[in-house]
């Protein structure tokens, strides 16, 4: 939907202005926030990692990751 059939559906005018402004700064807003997301949907992802790398090494200093590890060739 356009900003011009937003201001034909409202009738033109005043409310018709509002109404093509509303809808301009909505999708403004929806695509700033979009790329936010994908930003921090980036950093979680390094974040995880790290983390599991930490999992790895504390389940590794455990007995049975010990164990685990003599186990192996």
């Amino acid at each position: 939907m356009s900003p011009g059939e937003v201001y034909e559906s409202l009738g033109g005018g005043m409310v018709g202005l509002l109404g093509a402004a509303v809808l301009i700064l909505a999708s403004l807003l929806f695509w700033e926030l979009k790329g936010q997301i994908k930003e921090l949907r980036d950093g979680n992802k390094e974040l995880r990692e790290a983390v599991n790398r930490l999992a790895d090494v504390i389940e590794s200093w455990t007995p049975d990751g010990q164990r685990r590890r003599l186990r192996q060739p």
